[in-house]
């Protein structure tokens, strides 16, 4: 958990103390300083513009180490400005990395943006130290599919109308199904598979079928290996690695749900022996379920 340790204090921020905020500027899922963004309020300091300047800073109480958690933009302001400001410092203390880290998401408004750093600030604070290594492209595709897919095998991938999803959510899904993040990670080579939706598909089949099967299908998916034209493997590999072909017209949600069915119905046909035919004609009708 995190609290305040104190009540906020307002006073006039010093450079001297910028400095000194900056020092501890050093928490995994800070972005890099953008000198646009603070040569712009520094320039709302001189002008009498700039309303008073917010950090907050968190101390850890397992480690006894202190971060900034926010301000490193308005500290490097102060800087340029030369001479204190009118600011607001609030102190936070919090139990452990992985409190410091959801105490700093609470700060970044821009999710979208900012998603690979939430990720690879948990990263190393995961519970499973199998997933501390792995390429972040695996981890934030994992979180994704994961989300949308929950404890089952038919994922609800966003939209316009879905409930946002905070930014601590998808990294929680990541932490919480390991097993399946894990597998997905022997395909960290086919860039083809480490999309959202396919990523999707390989962890619905993982949990819906006999391992076996699971690394005999996606293994060729990924390499190509020894297919032949008519295998619905060798079908499904040509439609992930040509998807501005076969999905061009679509987006967003739209996309993710094309593809993930496409996926499932070649695994279908592959994993049932039925007509491609008739399983392509069937994935356009519904949303295929996966065959164990």
């Amino acid at each position: 958990m995190y609290s305040e340790s104190r009540q906020p204090v307002f006073k006039s921020l010093t450079p001297k103390e910028a400095e000194e905020f900056l020092a501890i500027n050093n928490f995994p899922c800070q972005r890099k300083y953008n000198p646009l963004k603070g040569r712009g309020i520094a320039d709302r300091m001189d002008s009498g513009e700039q309303r008073r300047l917010e950090v907050a800073v968190a101390k850890i109480k397992e480690t006894g180490v202190s971060f900034l958690m926010n301000g490193q933009h308005t500290c490097q302001a102060v800087l340029i400005h030369g001479k204190p400001y009118p600011a607001v410092v609030a102190h936070y203390l919090c139990d452990t990395m992985e409190d410091a880290w959801r105490l700093f998401a609470t700060f970044d408004v821009h999710a979208t943006r900012t998603e690979r750093q939430f990720m690879n600030g948990r990263r190393g604070l995961f519970t499973d130290d199998r997933l501390h290594d792995m390429h972040l492209a695996v981890l934030q595709s994992c979180g994704s599919a994961l989300y949308a897919l929950g404890a089952g095998t038919d994922p609800q991938f966003g939209g316009s109308d879905a409930v946002p999803c905070n930014k601590t959510a998808k990294a929680d899904c990541v932490d919480k199904y390991a097993d399946d993040v894990v597998f997905v990670n022997r395909y960290a080579n086919h860039p083809h598979l480490i999309v959202v939706p396919c990523v999707a598909a390989i962890i619905a089949t993982h949990r819906a079928a006999p391992l076996g099967a699971v690394v005999e299908f996606w293994d060729k998916v990924g390499s190509g290996e020894m297919l032949t034209n008519a295998d619905p493997r060798k079908k499904l590999r040509e439609a992930l690695q040509f998807k501005s072909q076969h999905f061009s017209s679509m987006r967003g949600r739209d996309r993710n749900k094309a593809v993930f069915a496409t996926c499932v119905a070649w695994w279908n046909a592959w994993r049932s022996g039925q007509p491609r035919k008739a399983v392509k004609l069937g994935s356009m009708l519904t949303m295929p379920k996966v065959l164990a």
